[in-house]
């Protein structure tokens, strides 16, 4: 392995563009390529973890929906009763 590598980076900044050049120690950069894809995995598996909360709240949450919606029907179903027994 190279002890140096050495990066030409083109930007374009306010329409112009500038040429970049910038060399790192191949042992360090190795290491901190490692370090970022370590990272990256963690960053990954949160999102996944919060992406299964997320869901899980989601479910709650329809699921409240509907059993509101049949209390509503009990409700209503009752109040009727009650007037249909009043009016007798």
């Amino acid at each position: 392995m190279a002890k140096s590598t050495n990066f030409t980076i083109n930007v374009n900044v306010n329409g112009k563009k500038v040429i970049a050049e910038a060399s790192t120690n191949s042992k360090k950069l190795a290491i901190n390529l490692g370090l970022a894809e370590e990272k990256s995995n963690s960053l990954k598996e949160s999102l996944f973890h919060l992406n299964q909360v997320t869901r899980s709240f989601q479910d709650v949450f329809i699921s409240l929906q509907r059993l509101t919606g049949a209390m509503h029907s009990f409700t209503q179903a009752y109040s009727e009763q009650q007037q249909a027994e009043t009016l007798l």
